[in-house]
């Protein structure tokens, strides 16, 4: 049995249930994105996968953040939610206002303790409405929304004040539209809005509507910055953020070192393995953006072998990520993509450029000319049929003369 026909065998006992679930795919550049070209390239093919109905982009963030840093947020987190409130009852209405929003961020971006966020979040609106300050409790009660649509206040230790802006907080936002710069640090990161991708830093999104909205910023080897905006009616405002290593950032950058020679490899060589066991994915996408060109190829991972490579104008970096997912799954199966037939390059066309023997008619003439200079001189030198050549009874004989 062949080793395709063998992985045919094996998808076909996994049942139901695996055609059911989506592929985990992997989309990492074979060089560091370091420009916004490249880096927008490589965060709108996850997108791209991510939209796909067979597959499931791999969250490259989440699994180089794993080994402590959400444990360290979410503790950092509550111990701020703890200071904010101390603060707040001791009448420290700045030190409680800086150490609320510092605990949400650390909530938010661990991902784990939303409703903390939350509980941070109203106290916020409580520092606001102490120093009479209406939009910026609506604006909290806002970003508490955003989290919890389902919001309610408990009438009984709630002042009817905060009740009433809870009440205003629920309605759409009102007024001009908002404009948001986002520049992250050292490095090109991808930016999205309320699960929305919109480019990569430095980010201009303009037009915006008012009122709360929630940031996520990312980049390869880094950890993902999340933060609840309020946006004010027909102004602009500016987002700056310092993304912190992630710590399995150096595991990631050796194995993604050895990768650049892969995509002209037709076999999956040891650094995809370690690829494949890095985020747990069964296909991989590598992507090189040099020149305004990309080029990516796609490998099954469970077959162990290259599946298609492509080459893609890098333009419009956007639209180049959603070009190569199309073009690299094509009529494949997404979640077999090794059982399709590799297609087989055309040969050279005759033209300039096209040597010898690239030209069509130069192998079947040799094979004719190879059999030619043995059949002649046999014929020559074994006198013709009548005599014909040496041989026994019982046992057929060729004999081939030079």
């Amino acid at each position: 049995m062949s080793a395709r026909a063998a992985f045919a065998v094996v998808l076909c006992a996994a049942g139901v249930s695996a055609a059911a679930t989506p592929v985990p795919v992997v989309v990492v550049p074979v060089r560091p994105a370091t420009t916004p070209e490249a880096a927008a390239v490589v965060w709108s093919a996850r997108r791209a996968v991510e939209g796909h109905a067979a597959l499931s982009a791999v969250d490259v963030t989440e699994v180089l953040s794993t080994g402590g840093g959400a444990e360290t947020d979410v503790d950092a987190g509550r111990a701020a939610l703890k200071a904010a409130r101390g603060a707040f009852e001791a009448l420290e209405v700045d030190r409680a206002a800086h150490e609320g929003e510092r605990a949400v961020r650390l909530l938010l971006r661990s991902g784990a303790d939303e409703a903390s966020a939350v509980d941070a979040l109203l106290l916020l609106a409580r520092v606001r409405q102490a120093v009479r300050d209406e939009e910026g409790t609506v604006g909290a009660l806002q970003r508490a929304l955003r989290l919890d649509p389902e919001l309610k206040l408990d009438p009984e230790s709630a002042s009817p004040s905060l009740v009433r802006a809870l009440e205003r907080a629920r309605r759409p936002a009102a007024g001009a539209p908002g404009r948001l710069r986002v520049d992250s640090a050292d490095i090109p990161a991808a930016v999205s809005i309320d699960g929305h991708f919109l480019g990569v830093t430095p980010a201009f999104i303009d037009p915006l509507a008012p009122g709360a909205h929630l940031l996520v910023v990312e980049a390869d080897g880094r950890r993902r910055e999340v933060r609840l905006l309020d946006v004010p009616s027909g102004a602009g405002q500016a987002v700056r953020v310092d993304l912190e290593p992630a710590p399995r950032a150096s595991l990631f950058e050796r194995v993604t070192d050895r990768l650049r020679d892969q995509l002209d490899a037709d076999t999956a060589m040891p650094a995809l393995g370690d690829l494949k066991s890095l985020f747990f994915a069964e296909q991989a996408i590598l992507v090189d953006v040099r020149d305004g060109e990309a080029r990516a190829a796609l490998f099954d991972l469970r077959a162990g072998q290259r599946v298609r490579a492509v080459e893609v104008s890098a333009a419009s970096p956007a639209r180049c990520g959603e070009e190569i997912v199309r073009r690299l799954y094509g009529d494949l199966d997404a979640r077999a993509p090794a059982l399709a037939d590799v297609p087989v390059p055309p040969p050279a066309t005759e033209g300039e450029g096209a040597g010898l023997t690239d030209q069509w008619w130069f192998w079947p003439a040799a094979g004719v000319a190879a059999a030619a200079a043995v059949a002649i001189p046999v014929l020559l030198l074994t006198g013709g049929a009548d005599e014909g050549l040496p041989h026994r009874d019982d046992a057929g004989a060729v004999v081939i003369r030079f």
